[in-house]
C-alpha cells in the first residue's frame, strides 16, 4: 500500500486564531481521522526558511494517507461534508504527493527535542528524471543529513490532490528536524549549500522552493 501526504495551507481568517486553532484540534482533525486511510495529521507554523522565506499562509497541514486508491480517498472526504469554520482560510488547492523514498541520517547530530519540518519542491530538466533522482538520492540527500539538527527525509511526487491541481513541481523532500535553534540549523544548511551549488546536476531545474516550519501539534500525538 501507498503512503500518501496531502498537505494544505491556511491561515486564521480576521486574526481569529483562538476559533481557527480550536476547530482545527477538535472538529476537523478528528473528522479526517475518522477515516482509515488517514492514519495521522501533523500542524506546522511557518518559521524563516534557509533564506528568510515565509509564506503567505503560515499554518500548514500534513495529512499522512495510506491507499491505492487516492481519488476515492478524497471522494470519501467529500461525502462527509466537513463543515468548514468561517475562522479558516485556505490558501490555495490541497496537495498530494506520493512517497517514492526515505533516508535517514546514520549519525543524526540532534541539537535539541524541539520537531521541524523543512519542505523543498524540485524540478528535473525535463527527460531527465532518472538522472536528477539518482544524483539527488545518493549525493544530495547524503550532505544534507549530515547537518546538524537533520534526522530524516521522505521524498515525494505530486499527484492530483483534491480539486484535481498538480504541484508546480513534480518532486518534494520532507526533512525532519530536532533543533532547539532552529537559526543555527539554516546557518548550517546555508554553508553546506555552497558546495552542494557546485556540485549541481544539470539534470536538476531551477526554482526551488524552500519552506520551513515547526512543529504545533499531531494526531495521534507524535513519539518525544
Amino acid at each position: 500500500m501507498a503512503r500518501h501526504v496531502l498537505l494544505v495551507d491556511s491561515r486564521p481568517a480576521n486574526g481569529a486564531t483562538a476559533a481557527f486553532d480550536d476547530w482545527y484540534d477538535r472538529e476537523h482533525l478528528p473528522h479526517l481521522l475518522g477515516l482509515a486511510e488517514i492514519v495521522s495529521s501533523r500542524r506546522y507554523r511557518a518559521e524563516p526558511s534557509i533564506y528568510g522565506e515565509m509564506p503567505a499562509f503560515e499554518h500548514l497541514a500534513v495529512h499522512e494517507i495510506d491507499t491505492d486508491d487516492l481519488s476515492g480517498v478524497f471522494d470519501r472526504i467529500r461525502a462527509g461534508r466537513p463543515t468548514m469554520s468561517p475562522a479558516f482560510e485556505r490558501g490555495g488547492p490541497g496537495l498530494a504527493f506520493v512517497q517514492i523514498g526515505e533516508q535517514s541520517s546514520p549519525d543524526p547530530v540532534v541539537t535539541g527535542s524541539d520537531q521541524h519540518l523543512l519542505l523543498v519542491q524540485t524540478q528535473p530538466v525535463e527527460g531527465r528524471d532518472d538522472e536528477f533522482n539518482d544524483w539527488y538520492d545518493n549525493f544530495h540527500l547524503p550532505h544534507v543529513l549530515a547537518v546538524p539538527g537533520f534526522v530524516s527525509v521522505r521524498r515525494f511526487e505530486t499527484r492530483p490532490g483534491p480539486d484535481g491541481a498538480l504541484a508546480t513541481h513534480r518532486y518534494m523532500s520532507l526533512y525532519e528536524l530536532r533543533t532547539n535553534d532552529h537559526e543555527a540549523t539554516m546557518d548550517g544548511l546555508r554553508a553546506a549549500a555552497v558546495g552542494l551549488r557546485a556540485a549541481k546536476s544539470p539534470a536538476a531545474g531551477p526554482g526551488d522552493i524552500h519552506r520551513s516550519y515547526a512543529l504545533v501539534g499531531a494526531m495521534p500525538p507524535l513519539p518525544a
